[in-house]
């Protein structure tokens, strides 16, 4: 079986596997290989999930300000109890009408204009949603 989720091949499906917790969030480290951090540039942003859906085990993940738009990927990952999607480009929230052990679920500042996918989460406790819906403009130099 193919896993595609780190491409140097450090990190085996076996070790993803076992996984329960990611932050990915920026600026920072996005993993720990051998026990050295991997920095990223703050301005990198995240187009592509694909091999996230691999780490099934995940109870939590944090992945604010990474300039996400599509997280269908993440729909696989159902034993989720906290999200953190916080300052990206989301406006589907349909990958996470499936999530039905969320407990805390970060979506604001992002691009929202409907929540009804969130209507069968049960378990959730937390939600927040301030500044969803505003567009602000991010400018590079």
């Amino acid at each position: 079986m193919r896993c595609p989720i780190a491409s140097d091949g450090e990190l085996t499906c076996e070790l993803a596997a076992e996984l329960n917790a990611l932050n990915a969030s920026g600026p920072g480290p996005t993993r720990y290989v051998s026990g050295s951090p991997e920095w990223r540039d703050p301005e990198q942003e995240f187009h592509d999930l694909s091999g996230i859906q691999n780490l099934t085990g995940l109870t939590r993940l944090s992945m604010n300000n990474r300039g996400l738009r599509e997280i269908s990927p993440l729909a696989s990952l159902t034993d989720l109890v906290v999200l953190n999607l916080h300052t990206n480009w989301i406006n589907d929230l349909s990958p996470l009408s499936g999530m039905t052990k969320l407990k805390s679920l970060f979506l604001s500042e992002n691009p929202l204009s409907d929540i009804s996918p969130l209507s069968g989460l049960t378990e959730l406790r937390v939600l927040r949603l301030h500044r969803h819906g505003v567009f602000y403009w991010r400018t590079k130099s």
